[in-house]
């Protein structure tokens, strides 16, 4: 993971190798069936690594990308969004924990940017592929924004808050819509959700329980 991981301290890398991430990109950018290749072991996938992230794309080209984040010394999920569109050019953080600094609301996006540049760096290493070398992003060209999450009432739902405020943004809804109270219910739609994808693509439902 040292060729991929950003120099910003133990608080923010990624605790994994490089193939683990390409792997990570690749299950989340797919999105033509089937869908189950890219859920199980990718080292067995019918066809070969390159393929597959030949086929999920240059991260660069998306408008926007999701990134969830744990900060592995409190064990707390978060959202970072990167939207690349060049009217917006923002990264927004979604925090359901606690209102931070500027300083760390700064740390926190320049990790991803510089994170998503040594991905391409490492990808580019090892596969041929016809992304274009040169590209990257800079952090000076993007707008760091606290997107005001709901702050949670324990410390155990900060997942939740985090798909509730990723829902809210693909919907272009207001953020400030749901409460804690709603959280137990929200929990018992995602798993809804699950089952539903399930079913309706190529995954054995029991090989979501296993």
């Amino acid at each position: 993971s040292s060729g991929i991981n950003a120099e910003y301290g133990a608080r923010y890398c990624y605790k994994t190798s490089a193939q683990t991430c390409v792997s990570e990109y690749i299950k989340n950018a797919h999105v033509l069936p089937p869908y189950s290749s890219f859920l199980g072991d990718l080292d067995d996938y019918e066809h070969s690594y390159e393929a597959a992230i030949g086929i999920c794309g240059d991260p660069l080209e998306k408008d926007v990308i999701l990134n969830f984040c744990n900060d592995n010394t409190l064990g707390h999920w978060y959202l970072l969004i990167l939207d690349n569109r060049p009217e917006r050019k923002t990264v927004t953080m979604y925090d359901s924990g606690n209102r931070v600094s500027e300083y760390v609301l700064r740390e926190r996006c320049s990790f991803l940017i510089n994170f998503i540049n040594r991905f391409r760096r490492h990808v580019l290493s090892e596969y041929s592929l016809n992304w274009a070398r040169s590209r990257g992003l800079q952090v000076g060209q993007f707008k760091f924004v606290d997107g005001q999450s709901q702050i949670q009432q324990n410390g155990f739902d900060c997942g939740v808050y985090s798909l509730l405020n990723a829902e809210c943004f693909i919907r272009s809804r207001n953020h400030r819509i749901f409460s804690q109270n709603a959280i137990p219910l929200v929990r018992l739609n995602i798993i809804r959700n699950i089952y539903t994808f399930a079913a309706s693509a190529d995954l054995p439902l029991n090989a979501i329980t296993s």
